[in-house]
């Protein structure tokens, strides 16, 4: 299951974060978890990568590129969630 929070467009082969604080919340079953994203706001967008509500890392994304959102030692099923720091995240 995903859940959105805050400002996205949502488009048929993406959504963008449209406003500062967006979050996607996503439950998983993995090991290892990964996104593509990219920014449309030339500059560098931080995105927090919580997991069960602790802060695991900051992605800093400026490129279109596959991102290592979570690397754990064994399949887990937890609740992920991203938060974009500013707009222009898709």
């Amino acid at each position: 299951a995903v859940a959105l929070e805050g400002e996205w467009i949502i488009l048929p082969e993406k959504i963008a974060a449209t406003g500062a604080n967006a979050k996607i919340k996503i439950n998983f079953n993995a090991g290892k978890v990964f996104a593509v994203m990219r920014q449309h706001a030339g500059k560098a967008i931080p995105v927090e990568v919580q997991l069960d509500g602790i802060l695991q890392k900051t992605i800093l994304v400026n490129d279109d590129a596959l991102y290592t959102l979570l690397e754990l030692p064994q399949a887990k099923q937890g609740i992920l969630e991203l938060t974009v720091t500013e707009p222009g995240l898709e």
